[in-house]
């Protein structure tokens, strides 16, 4: 399967299921030329590899690679390190052998292709392949592999996703990519590109941008006589938008014994998170629902006088593309006959004498398709539509909570009514309804594999 995601050599985490008999070179993924960002099964002696050009590094040989049965795998590539690569099988790390970890990786000349690398295919079957930025922890891994059984990966945040068949055309040659299309960054200089641009230091703290294994971060020096120095920066978001927010506290590079990070209304205002201590490499991910129109962002180095602390890969970008989704204010929709919004839901109560619709702006992409996820409830009658603009999902009946249904908006670019329909004899309640683009990477099947009901 050909893509058009992932072209750049990044660290990266590939998350997939397989299952094969093939014993000899069986080609999982890569991208491009021979050995670009390559993994394969029994590459030589029974062992896997990954293959980055230059450098390369084996894996002790597992049974997973070739004994008929589905195991999930995730593959770890460190663009910069091949010894700092891995991989998991079923949750757990497997051992390394030694390759060639002398010089550098080779830059990708094509986008990630799934199954083939030239004339080597893979032999087998492949189900929920995804990528995820960057390192995922060892819990996360563990909570991925869902004791065998594959599980929603939407709160991983995955940049794809191919589902291999679930949700698509399996008559079509185009599989669907469930990551969702990443919205502006908010953060200025969020990765602290050789300098400090965009942050302020706060308590008498200097700050530099410092390189350290390829990779420049933000570090915070503490002087003489202040031992919690800290950078700020604040952003403007939009009263009642969820944003996803995300740092890397680099805890070993410093020798600070104590590093936080904050997120705010403002300085000294009401915090919408805490870290508190930090004394490990942390990777944090938040979701906020902003209450004003500034987010305060703070990194400290707690950690006394004279102390170093390192932070890196700051990010802010709003989540979702409905406002106040989860209904906890009486605000942001325009409410149709029969509607209402209280105790945290919106409520139809059967009143109207047609459809009547809950309702609010929102900013979508021609020919994009969009995921809306929901919870629908009712006291006995009725069912939901949902709208963007003229295009519609149809009555659904379904109840229950995290109901998925995904639309295409065919309309022009640009601000559009988002609509959430009853009929004239619903008394349903909504909540916790969310839109966002997704599809932006879609696979495209080559040679005509084929799709099957043997699934993980």
């Amino acid at each position: 399967m050909t893509t058009t995601a992932d072209d750049t050599l990044a660290s990266k985490s590939y998350s997939f299921w397989a299952k094969s008999t093939e014993t000899g070179h069986n080609q999982v993924f890569n991208h491009g030329g021979p050995n670009e960002g390559q993994f394969s099964f029994n590459y030589s002696s029974n062992r896997a590899v990954i293959h980055l050009g230059d450098v390369y590094v084996y894996f002790d040989d597992h049974a997973s690679q070739d004994d008929g049965n589905w195991h999930h795998h995730v593959v770890y590539i460190e663009h910069d390190d091949i010894t700092a690569c891995k991989w998991y099988i079923d949750g757990v790390a497997n051992g390394t052998q030694t390759g060639d970890t002398v010089g550098s990786a080779t830059a990708y000349t094509e986008p990630l292709t799934i199954g083939r690398e030239g004339s080597n295919y893979f032999d087998g079957s492949l189900d929920e392949f995804a990528i995820f930025d960057g390192e995922l922890t060892p819990a996360q891994v563990l909570q991925i592999y869902n004791g065998g059984k594959p599980a929603d990966l939407k709160e991983f945040s995955p940049e794809s996703w191919w589902r291999m068949g679930d949700d698509d055309d399996a008559g079509g040659t185009t599989i669907r990519d469930l990551g969702v299309v990443s919205t502006t960054e908010l953060v200025s200089n969020g990765e602290f590109l050789n300098n400090t641009t965009g942050w302020t230091a706060a308590n008498s703290a200097t700050l530099a941008a410092v390189e350290w294994a390829g990779e420049s971060r933000l570090k915070i020096a503490n002087d003489a006589s202040v031992n919690h120095g800290a950078a700020y920066q604040e952003v403007t978001v939009v009263v009642g938008a969820r944003y996803k927010v995300t740092a890397t506290l680099a805890f070993s590079l410093g020798n600070a014994t104590d590093i936080q990070f904050k997120l705010g209304t403002s300085q000294g205002g009401v915090e919408y998170f805490n870290s508190g201590s930090i004394v490990a490499d942390t990777t944090i991910t938040e979701y906020i629902t902003a209450t004003t129109t500034s987010l305060y962002i703070y990194c400290q180095n707690a950690g006394g006088v004279s102390k170093l602390a390192y932070f890196d890969d700051v990010s802010v970008k709003q989540d979702d593309l409905v406002l106040n989704g989860g209904f906890d204010s009486d605000t942001l929709w325009t409410k149709g006959t029969g509607w209402s919004i209280s105790g945290g839901k919106a409520t139809s109560d059967n009143s109207q004498t047609g459809s009547s619709s809950l309702s609010q702006t929102v900013s979508l992409v021609q020919g994009a398709l969009y995921e809306i996820t929901y919870d629908w409830s009712r006291a006995s009658v009725g069912d939901v539509n949902f709208y963007l603009r003229s295009d519609s999902t149809g009555w659904l009946s379904e109840t229950g909570t995290g109901r998925v249904v995904y639309l295409r908006h065919l309309g022009a670019t640009g601000s559009t009514n988002f609509e959430v329909y009853t009929g004239a004899d619903s008394d349903g309640s909504v909540d916790n309804v969310s839109v966002k683009q997704v599809n932006g990477n879609p696979g495209t099947l080559v040679n005509t594999p084929t799709f099957s009901t043997d699934t993980p």
